[in-house]
């Protein structure tokens, strides 16, 4: 019979937290990042990598993860699984950009079709067959002395 205490053991709760946690430290970069964005451009750790790698910050978080693992495996079984936890969530996070950045790596991901933009009000009634009066053109800023017609737009016919 299933229950919920056979799901969340300590093992699996360690492991939830150090994912937690890698994930926490990734979003305290994105954070301080998107803060000032022009500052910290180019700066470290918001040094932009290879395409279509992600910048050495997340990189970063995967090494704060991967020491944490190696670190347990040497010393201690639950700063072990913390650190597996934490590595998994960065890993995952390092594959989520790079399939992101890069739409040879699957055909799904590549980035939508941009939509087309509908058209403007002077491109619709130009297909109709108005022409642009002065008041109009002076608005846009491309008036010629040589088009007539009243304020607004008038037909060609």
């Amino acid at each position: 019979m299933f229950s919920l205490k056979s799901l969340f053991t300590p093992a699996f709760l360690r492991r939830l937290g150090g994912a937690g946690a890698s994930a926490i430290a990734d979003g305290i970069m994105e954070f301080v990042y998107n803060r000032d964005s022009a500052y910290w451009t180019g700066r470290f750790p918001f040094i932009p990598t290879i395409e279509p790698l992600p910048p050495l910050d997340d990189f970063l978080v995967l090494g704060g993860s991967v020491a944490t693992w190696l670190l347990g495996a040497w010393k201690n079984e639950k700063v072990k699984e913390v650190g597996e936890g934490a590595t998994i969530y960065a890993t995952a996070m390092i594959l989520h950009h790079i399939i992101h950045r890069s739409a040879f790596v699957l055909p799904l991901a590549a980035p939508a079709a941009a939509a087309e933009v509908p058209p403007t009000v002077a491109e619709r009634l130009a297909r109709k067959g108005y022409t642009p009066t002065k008041a109009v053109q002076l608005r846009n800023g491309r008036y010629t002395p040589t088009m007539p017609g009243r304020l607004g737009y008038t037909p060609t016919a």
